[in-house]
């Protein structure tokens, strides 16, 4: 790192490839740390217009050296843009699961449409079973009951309720891929769906909320009422459970892995604005989008989550006693601390500012330590605020959108964290903690079109 007018500049390599002269292959791109959320917004301005308008200066630059150009660019745009081939077959160590990439059922069929959420179909996350988190040992779907979750929920709280229409095809109740309950928010205390999986690295429970979403026996949230009452966050995600072996933080990562290239990117200006405030939240983010078959987004596991506590073995992962809904705080003792420190810093979001730091240190270092602990019980919680899920969107700023179905080109979100030594090379299964599917209709209606195999 170099210091540059009094701040810090990190040499980011930022792998956006595009025929602009603003950003070229490879390019190493620096990015001013900034001191506030303010700075980002200000910087965030500047950069905005300052694209714009030198995007504008070279497109008048090109039109008066070459007339045809727009249409020479058109007609460039057209052709690569056209569909390619799909993969004939998708390789894997899981050859004898579901392998296909998208979900058999329509969107018309899913139960929280328009999402649909489920494990990697040819990952190693397995689902052990559907529950409320108050109801430790009684299920409302477990492997090999040819019955749908929402349907016995829908049943509970209306006895006359019958089911209309065929059952889904199997597949929809396989523990690889059986579609996953996603909470809104609207829940009753202890009645957030939960769900207990496990990989070969991890075992534990995972609840998901995103702002918004239908539910199955509650209303929307809209914001104002509910978990998301007064919050700005739109997402969350609360995974619990122990590790199956030692791990160095430093070489666990977070984020989306994609299975092909990525469609159509945003213009470069757009790009420049939005990595600038990526960055002021993932200062350690690694990217690459374009001109790679199996582009990624990835951030060290360690810093991602506001909040990480560490309890003691003698603690069941399934008798969270509320804590997988209830407003989590970065713990001040080191006992419950994965650094193992105390942190006397009075406000919650400063502690985990504090750690962040720490842990993006060690990734930085490669460092061995601190390492993950067979013998504790782990609880990462998962915050954004970026991300409109029900419009499928990134909202970068008030005035600035930006749509994921062309750039996704019918590849689902991911919520994952693998073990990598090397970011450019994909892990094997085998190194997988988690890997569950979030997709949207659009992503659907775009495989589809794209002749990509359902399962």
């Amino acid at each position: 790192m170099t210091r540059h007018g009094g701040n810090i500049v990190e040499q980011t390599r930022v792998a956006y490839h595009c025929s602009s002269s603003h950003l070229q292959e490879d390019t190493t791109v620096p990015l001013e740390t900034p001191q506030s959320v303010d700075d980002v917004w200000e910087s965030f301005e500047c950069i905005l217009g300052q694209r714009a308008e030198d995007d504008d200066n070279a497109r008048e630059d090109r039109d008066e050296k070459s007339p045809d150009l727009t249409e020479r660019e058109s007609s460039s745009t057209s052709s690569s843009s056209r569909v390619c081939p799909p993969p004939t077959s998708i390789s894997g160590e899981c050859e004898t699961k579901n392998t296909h990439e998208i979900p058999h059922l329509a969107p018309a069929e899913w139960p929280q449409a328009p999402l649909l959420f489920r494990p990697k179909p040819d990952g190693m996350t397995s689902i052990l079973g559907i529950r409320k988190e108050a109801s430790h040992t009684e299920f409302l779907w477990r492997p090999g009951q040819n019955e749908t979750w929402y349907d016995v929920l829908r049943r509970e709280y209306d006895p006359t309720y019958s089911k209309s229409g065929e059952d889904p095809v199997f597949s929809e109740h396989d523990e690889h891929s059986v579609i996953l309950p996603i909470n809104n928010g609207m829940e009753k205390p202890g009645e957030a769906l939960v769900i207990d999986f496990e990989s070969p690295l991890f075992r534990g429970t995972m609840m998901l909320r995103l702002q918004g979403t239908p539910g199955i026996i509650t209303e929307p949230s809209d914001g104002r009422q509910g978990y998301f009452d007064d919050k700005i966050i739109r997402y969350q995600v609360v995974i619990r459970g122990r590790f199956k072996k030692e791990i160095p933080f430093s070489t666990i990562v977070t984020g989306y892995r994609f299975r092909r290239p990525c469609g159509k990117l945003p213009p470069t200006f757009v790009m420049w604005a939005a990595m600038k405030v990526i960055h002021f939240f993932a200062p350690q983010l690694s990217m690459k989008l374009e001109k790679c078959d199996r582009p990624y987004m990835l951030s060290p596991f360690g810093s991602a989550p506001r909040t990480i506590l560490v309890e003691d073995a003698d603690v069941s992962p399934e008798n969270s006693d509320g804590i997988m809904t209830r407003e989590l705080s970065e713990p001040t003792k080191a006992h419950l601390s994965i650094l193992q420190r105390d942190n006397p810093i009075k406000d919650s979001l400063e502690r985990a500012r504090a750690r962040k730091k720490r842990m993006d240190q060690s990734f930085i270092s490669k460092s061995a330590t601190p390492a993950t602990d067979p013998d504790k019980l782990y609880t990462f919680e998962f915050l954004q605020h970026l991300m409109d899920y029900q419009k499928f969107q990134i909202d970068v700023s008030q005035s600035l959108h930006v749509k994921l179905k062309d750039i996704l080109d019918g590849q689902p979100l991911q919520i994952m964290a693998e073990v990598a030594t090397d970011l450019d090379k994909e892990t094997s299964a085998e190194n997988e903690l988690f890997a569950f599917e979030v997709w949207h209709e659009s992503l659907w209606q775009a495989a589809t079109a794209k002749g990509i195999q359902s399962s």
